[in-house]
């Protein structure tokens, strides 16, 4: 599945690879993870490509994770560049 088909508004989250129900971090492929930040999204759509994914996406943004964590950053900017890279 590709991330642009994964990532919700309501599934996006900030300041975390992924969360839980609870709002508790966890590992993006831990089986309980509802929330995704862009990288753990990424990953958890292609896991055996997060070399990859990091190159594209640095490429992109300049570092993924802090990119996705700047306050006012919204998810339709998310959403904007995971459709632009076509991930």
């Amino acid at each position: 599945m590709k991330v642009k088909e994964f990532l919700t508004k309501e599934n996006w989250t900030q300041r975390a690879f992924a969360l839980r129900q609870d709002g508790t971090g966890c590992h993006w492929l831990d089986k309980e993870a509802k929330k995704f930040c862009l990288l753990g999204a990424a990953y958890r759509c292609h896991p055996g490509e997060t070399a990859h994914i990091d190159s594209l996406l640095d490429g992109a943004c300049r570092n993924p994770a802090t990119w996705n964590d700047m306050p006012g950053r919204t998810f339709e900017e998310v959403k904007a560049l995971v459709e632009k890279l076509d991930i």
